[in-house]
C-alpha cells in the first residue's frame, strides 16, 4: 500500500520494522504508542518483549501511558526536567514524587489494570529517589558525536 494510506498502526509497524532491520543493540522511541487502538498497543508492547529477548536488544521508551509501563518495563525513570526517581516499576510508581505528579494508583496485578485510587499504606520506597543536584539530560554532543 501506499504510505499514506496506512492506518497510525499500520505506520508504526512499518516505521518499527525500518527501525529494527539492521538489528541494533539500542532502539530509542519516543511515544511509540499514541494514536494506536488498545489492542494494537498490546502488539507493539509484545513485539518489543520479543525484540528485547529475542535480539538483545536495549529498549528505551518515552511514554506516559502508565498502565504499560508499568506492566511492560523492566526498568523506570520518572523525569520531570531532572531524574526523580528510577528503578522498578512498582518502586518507582510508590515514591513520592510519582505520587506528587500523577496522584496514588491502584495497581490491579491481575488484569493488567490500573485505577487511580489513594493508597491506604505507606509506599515501600525501594526505588533512588533524586534530592541532590539536578541532572541535566540535555544533548550536548557535537556533530561527529
Amino acid at each position: 500500500k501506499p504510505i499514506g494510506t496506512l492506518s497510525g498502526g499500520q505506520l508504526q509497524r512499518v516505521l518499527i520494522s525500518m527501525a529494527v532491520m539492521d538489528k541494533p543493540k539500542l532502539l530509542i522511541l519516543d511515544e511509540p504508542v499514541s494514536g494506536i487502538d488498545s489492542s494494537g498497543m498490546k502488539l507493539f508492547y509484545d513485539k518489543m518483549e520479543y525484540l528485547k529477548e529475542n535480539y538483545d536488544m536495549a529498549i528505551l521508551i518515552v511514554s506516559h501511558d502508565l498502565e504499560y509501563v508499568y506492566h511492560y518495563a523492566d526498568n523506570v525513570m520518572l523525569l520531570d526536567n531532572t531524574v526523580l526517581a528510577y528503578g522498578s516499576p512498582k518502586d518507582v510508581y510508590a515514591t513520592k514524587s510519582f505520587n506528587d505528579t500523577f496522584g496514588s494508583l491502584q495497581l490491579d496485578e491481575s488484569d493488567k489494570h490500573i485505577t487511580t485510587h489513594q493508597l491506604d499504606k505507606k509506599p515501600d520506597m525501594k526505588a533512588q529517589v533524586i534530592d541532590d543536584e539536578p541532572f541535566d539530560a540535555s544533548y550536548k554532543g557535537g556533530k561527529h558525536e
